[in-house]
């Protein structure tokens, strides 16, 4: 009920609502607070809202990592550490040695191949947040690290600390020490072997990501422009993936066996290990001009070079998204002038033709001066991006015209009076939109229907 509102306000409060309150239930039945909001978070991630509940609490959770990492600094004593900095050290160096040695072996037990156990196993070599849970437990029953009481328990922190700190560069050693295991006496085999048996498995693209992407159209939004399209593609054989916040329209989805995953779009964090970058082409089909617009700026800064597709209700919308960094925006009105002249081309136009027809056509606006001439101009101005550069109407009875101008208010280009049909003035009188534009190369007049200027 909660997912279907697309409120990221509700949605994120009932999801810390739910966490708090599980982690109350249990601590209630005498299990520790911690561990019934581990249980919580599991609840929570296991659903198929868990992307979409990370995304929301993501910029939670490096707020509480960091407030996290400060309070155990905070309770290092750096004299005691001077004091006993040899069995700190040892201490430092037993936990990554345990911790490396468990970890490779299991991910190697796994079938994974040396040169991805050893990046794993160093980082994973310091101690968790989770052993300060234990830790906090174990000293409520009485038991301390390695049994020193006090003193075990500030080895136990500055061993932490130390390797936190140490982190960065014991994972820098992963690299060198990968391709140093290769050149040992059958590691090279070892490494062709696995590297056969992989290139021989079944493939399975984007195995380790939430929704299959690399190669696809992917789908930002699930409504009823994205449900044609999506179809159109099924019948065409051109895969595609989704992303909706909708659970209804997931559910559609997953009944057909299309990919789809519930989350926010807009997350860079996402979009990233998505890997955005490999698809095809984006399609952002959100209702919300908002919402549009903020997923095509972070899908941009995740994707730099990937085809954006979107739609924009106005002028000005359109010029936004494509300041955003969409490369196609359609708009109702060249929609439906690219379905006329669709429906036209085996009789009047080539596909060259249509292409340039509707081509993308640089803003036009009125100068200060003209402004000044009334108030319809000054509230006319522009930015206005032509339609076309052909009267549409003219060429869906399949006449033509001497002259063009463009209306200011929505772009719409139209015949001037010299023309048969008179296009650009019936627009003007039936829509009640006073100033037009020439639309001929090299001319910037303008003229107000109910003042009648021209300058």
């Amino acid at each position: 009920m909660v997912a279907r509102t697309c409120s990221n306000e509700i949605f994120l409060l009932t999801v810390v609502a739910l966490c708090f309150g599980t982690a109350s239930l249990t601590a209630a039945a005498g299990v520790s607070l911690a561990l019934g909001a581990f249980l919580a978070g599991l609840l929570v991630s296991e659903s198929r809202y868990g992307m979409q509940a990370l995304g929301e609490i993501l910029p939670l959770q490096i707020l509480f990592s960091a407030a996290f990492f400060l309070s155990v600094g905070l309770q290092l004593d750096l004299g005691f550490l001077i004091r006993n900095l040899p069995i700190v050290l040892g201490a430092v160096i037993l936990m990554a040695l345990l911790k490396a040695l468990v970890t490779g072996v299991s991910v190697r037990l796994l079938g994974e191949r040396a040169a991805i156990a050893l990046p794993v196993a160093l980082l994973t070599a310091q101690v968790g947040e989770f052993s300060f849970v234990l830790a906090g437990s174990g000293k409520a029953l009485g038991l301390s690290f390695v049994g020193l009481g006090e003193r075990g328990t500030q080895i136990f922190i500055a061993a932490t600390v130390l390797l936190m700190v140490l982190t960065p560069a014991v994972a820098a050693l992963a690299g060198p020490l990968a391709t140093a295991s290769t050149k040992l006496p059958g590691g090279r085999k070892r490494e062709a072997v696995a590297a056969q048996t992989a290139a021989a498995a079944p493939a399975e693209p984007d195995a380790h990501s939430a929704l299959p992407v690399a190669g696809r159209v992917v789908f930002a939004g699930y409504g009823p422009h994205a449900r044609l399209a999506a179809r159109a593609l099924s019948r065409a054989g051109v895969p595609y993936s989704v992303i909706t916040r909708s659970p209804d329209g997931a559910s559609e989805l997953t009944g057909r066996g299309a990919p789809v995953l519930i989350a926010d779009y807009t997350r860079a964090g996402l979009l990233r290990d998505l890997n955005l970058a490999s698809a095809r082409a984006l399609v952002i089909a959100d209702d919300d001009a908002e919402m549009t617009e903020r997923a095509v700026s972070v899908a941009r800064t995740v994707a730099p070079d990937l085809e954006i597709l979107t739609h924009a209700e106005s002028p000005e919308a359109l010029m936004q998204l494509q300041a955003l960094g969409a490369r196609h925006v359609l708009t109702p009105r060249r929609e439906i002038a690219a379905g006329l002249l669709d429906l036209l081309t085996p009789e009047h136009l080539t596909r060259a033709e249509i292409a340039r027809h509707l081509a993308d056509r640089p803003a036009v606006s009125l100068s200060a001066e003209q402004q000044a001439q009334c108030g319809h101009a000054q509230h006319n101005a522009g930015p206005t991006i032509p339609e076309a550069d052909a009267c549409l109407e003219c060429l869906a009875s399949g006449d033509t015209w001497v002259h063009l101008r463009t209306c200011m208010t929505c772009g719409h280009v139209g015949c001037c009076d010299s023309s048969k049909n008179k296009h650009a003035t019936r627009h003007a009188h039936t829509q009640s939109h006073p100033i037009i534009r020439s639309a001929e190369p090299g001319e910037t007049w303008a003229y107000c229907y109910e003042h009648g200027w021209t300058k």
